[in-house]
């Protein structure tokens, strides 16, 4: 038995070894690359840094600030407050575990709020079910229910 698992060890490690019979990238290609990547540091002043933090903000489901601005936040924060004052009543913190889980509760309520905006302004598009965002909203609207229920 010992000897079989060592074989198989061996086997598992040679799969993972990188092959011989691929060629090595030439010292001029590497000179090349390593140059290049000195010219590409990425934003530098501060307002470069901000705008470049949004990149992958799309529509904001799963951002990782609840509020991405000022005007996201005067629009939703008093729903926020509204349902985490509700379930913070009806379940009342006894340490941080219950306020952390009604603080969750009150995250994902506003994220399905989201959801369901997003799905109707969708409804309005010419053709919302030949559109690639209707499947990925169901997705996402499962994902945060799972994560309330």
């Amino acid at each position: 038995m010992e000897r079989l698992s060592k074989t198989l060890i061996c086997r598992a490690l040679e799969a993972r070894a990188p092959h011989a019979d691929k060629p090595r990238v030439s010292e001029r290609k590497l000179e090349a690359n390593r140059k290049n990547a000195l010219k590409s540091t990425g934003p530098r002043t501060v307002s470069g840094k901000t705008k470049s933090a949004a990149n992958p903000y799309k529509h904001g489901f799963y951002a990782n600030p609840l509020f991405l601005n000022a005007e996201q936040w005067e629009k939703e924060h008093l729903d926020y407050e509204a349902v985490a004052n509700g379930f913070g009543q009806h379940y009342p913190a006894v340490a941080y575990v219950e306020e952390f889980m009604v603080e969750k509760i009150a995250t994902e309520a506003l994220r399905l709020r989201r959801q369901i905006r997003y799905e109707q302004k969708m409804m309005t598009w010419p053709s919302p079910f030949e559109e690639r965002a209707s499947s990925n909203l169901l997705r996402y609207q499962t994902s945060t229910n799972r994560q309330i229920f």
